[in-house]
């Protein structure tokens, strides 16, 4: 897997996990798209959700991650996220990967990000290495994923501190397909539930299909984007290895275009190894014994680019 490919599922997760539990912008979805930024990042662009890693990693934003998105919350805090994702990137571009983490919180567990700004739909997030991880995250027993191309469920991995990740490399998920999560049942009591995988959109600008692109940091940024679903939310995100600053934006699917204020691109001036992200997602919300969770499905791609 290229490195564009990582960076871009590192800040994927992070994005998804911190931006409705740190309280982030709203859509016309009632969950916020279930990514608010909180990828499960590190300013070295390393991530806890890396899967057949028997730790986590230091410093991820999953701390904010449980039950990002959802409107509702569990009894005392017991909230969940499950995050399936399907991304091009560069090199990778005729060869998706199909990536997924989850975590369950009884409220206890501790974040490493923070929201330092909001402006609009967008938030810009400084997330620093884990010193403390707080208490591990609750456990759901194992937890596997079916449908798509899949020819049989794949097991999730799971850290040292009970997040779950999967990482399997060029697996083609078709829009419609129907994905379905299981858990055997831990903590968190057993259940199964499946949502449909959006189409994606075509990101019209800003123009970064050579992959070679450079951004400007002084000026507001347009996006604009063709296709998206009636109540979808389309995720915007910038991030860079060597800052410890990202961002996210979020947007109804159906409208089409939205703006990145300069305020939150400033953060990222002078970043070379830098990568925009753009997704469709969908999301539901169920409850497991009391544990209000959200699964969302995310389809997109990734371009890296220079923040000038």
């Amino acid at each position: 897997m290229g490195s564009e490919m990582r960076l871009g599922w590192t800040w994927l997760v992070v994005g998804s996990l911190c931006i409705a539990a740190c309280g982030g912008p709203s859509s016309s979805s009632s969950t916020d798209g279930g990514r608010e930024s909180g990828s499960l990042r590190t300013p070295d662009g390393s991530s806890k959700s890396d899967s057949g890693s028997s730790g986590s990693g230091s410093g991820s934003i999953r701390g904010s991650g449980s039950g990002s998105g959802s409107g509702t919350s569990g009894s005392s805090g017991t909230t969940g996220s499950i995050f399936i994702s399907q991304l091009l990137s560069g090199e990778n571009a005729k060869a998706p990967e199909l990536l997924a983490s989850a975590e369950f919180s009884n409220g206890s567990q501790s974040d490493n990000c923070v929201k330092t700004m909001q402006v609009g739909s967008c938030l810009g997030y400084v997330c620093t290495p884990v010193v403390d991880a707080g208490a591990p995250y609750e456990s759901a027993g194992t937890l596997s994923l079916a449908g798509g191309k899949l020819a049989s469920p794949l097991d999730f991995a799971t850290s040292d501190e009970a997040t779950y990740a999967l990482d399997d490399t060029h697996l083609d998920v078709s829009a419609g397909q129907t994905l379905t999560v299981t858990a055997s049942g831990g903590t968190v009591p057993a259940f199964t539930q499946s949502i449909v995988a959006p189409a994606g959109i075509d990101l019209t600008k800003p123009n970064v299909g050579s992959g070679t692109g450079s951004t400007s940091t002084s000026a507001d940024l347009v996006v604009a984007w063709s296709g998206g679903q009636s109540g979808d939310t389309v995720l915007l995100e910038g991030l860079s290895g060597g800052s410890a600053y990202y961002f996210a934006c979020t947007w109804d699917a159906t409208v089409g275009t939205g703006t990145v204020p300069k305020a939150i691109l400033a953060e990222l001036a002078g970043q070379q190894s830098a990568e925009i992200e753009w997704l469709e997602g969908t999301t539901k919300t169920f409850d497991a014994g009391g544990y209000a969770i959200t699964l969302t499905a995310y389809v997109g791609g990734a371009e890296s680019v220079t923040f000038e």
